[in-house]
């Protein structure tokens, strides 16, 4: 029996023997046998032939250049014979053909194609036109400024940041004097009945009523302290306590008199005094306080007195009631709670207050009789 073998098995052993013999001569071919094959792949027994490669034939093939396959075409070669052609393949001129000769010549330029234009945010009705009522500012241009919509509610308000640094201490202010004075005077008993003077005693609470034992006169003192800077205001503020009584007249007037001690020197009249005070209740209380305000070295809104007081001169006031047609002229008891005295910086800050101020009796006559008539 005569082994048949395929054509096509036949070509490839022999292509495979032929790649094994130009690889490298450490391939080495045997052809043996499967056990139970007769020897020499006889016909007689049907067998399987193996063909078996000497160790390491395999990386040495892998490590070999085109062991696995042969290069492609380069994109440049456009003759593909793997040689670079200058003259036809170096498109860019360059020197060398390489993935730089590949590119293709520049496209046409692309059209732009225009956007329909979007609209207006002011444009309320979509309609492209300015109309008046989109003109919600009211400005005369048509602009995003009238897109805005209604301010919202306020924000609450953030934490109080940290206090700052104090800053540097202000100029001092004026140092100005206020006394008050509660030690009031009058006369005792008669010493002498000429003058009608007596001793003079301390009352603790001074009273101008109708009688000839509460006419008066009460007196008081203060001396000008330290402080005070000359040519500043100086306004005496006397306190009363008014209560109603039944007399038919309600002209109320009070003498005043002022004198001054001078330092090293003698008494005198302090200012054209006496001066005659229809005290002015208007719609007081009854009973209630009437409060008088006189500023002595201050005019016209006071009595005009000299404007020439320093320290240490003393002021002595004296006030008592003031009759007319032959009668104490008086609407109220009033008791004197206490006086004040006291400096300011100018004229500006002080004024008479809760009086009508007369410079002679006969004003008083004058004004008291017509308001009788």
């Amino acid at each position: 029996m005569k082994m048949r073998m395929s054509g096509v098995k036949t070509k490839v052993v022999g292509a495979t023997m032929a790649a094994m013999l130009a690889v490298s001569p450490l391939a080495v071919i045997s052809m043996s046998m499967v056990t139970g094959c007769g020897g020499g792949c006889l016909p007689a027994i049907p067998c399987k032939c193996t063909f078996q490669f000497a160790a390491g034939l395999l990386a040495i093939w892998l490590l070999r250049d085109g062991g696995l396959a042969s290069d492609g075409i380069s994109c440049w070669d456009l003759n593909a014979n793997g040689v670079c052609d200058v003259a036809t393949e170096d498109a860019n001129a360059d020197g060398v053909c390489d993935a730089l000769d590949c590119q293709g010549a520049p496209g046409e330029a692309g059209q732009s194609i225009p956007g329909i234009d979007g609209l207006n945010c002011w444009d309320l009705n979509a309609d492209g036109v300015a109309d008046p009522d989109e003109d919600l500012n009211a400005d005369g241009v048509f602009d995003a400024f009238d897109c805005r919509g209604a301010a919202g509610p306020p924000g609450s308000d953030g934490q109080d940041g940290q206090d700052g640094d104090d800053g540097p201490p202000g100029p001092p202010g004026p140092t100005l004097f206020d006394l008050f004075i509660e030690d009031f005077f009058t006369y005792g008993d008669i010493t002498d009945n000429v003058s009608g003077q007596g001793e003079v005693i301390n009352i603790q609470e001074p009273v101008l009523a109708f009688g000839p034992a509460d006419a008066g006169p009460i007196g008081f003192r203060v001396s000008v302290p330290e402080i005070y800077t000359e040519g500043h205001p100086v306004t005496l503020r006397l306190f009363f306590w008014r209560e109603r009584t039944e007399s038919y007249r309600s002209c109320t007037t009070l003498r005043f008199d002022a004198f001054r001690l001078i330092p090293n020197g003698g008494i005198e009249r302090y200012g054209a005094n006496p001066v005659w005070l229809r005290l002015e209740p208007g719609s007081m209380t009854d009973p209630g306080m009437l409060v008088v305000d006189l500023p002595l070295n201050t005019s016209p809104n006071g009595l005009g007195f000299p404007n020439d007081l320093y320290a240490p001169q003393m002021l002595a006031f004296e006030i008592g009631l003031f009759g007319v047609s032959e009668s104490v002229d008086l609407d109220a008891n009033l008791t004197v709670l206490g006086a004040e005295v006291f400096e300011s910086v100018s004229a500006a800050d002080t004024g008479l207050a809760g009086v009508t101020v007369f410079t002679s009796d006969d004003g008083v006559y004058t004004f008291c009789e017509e308001e009788y008539e």
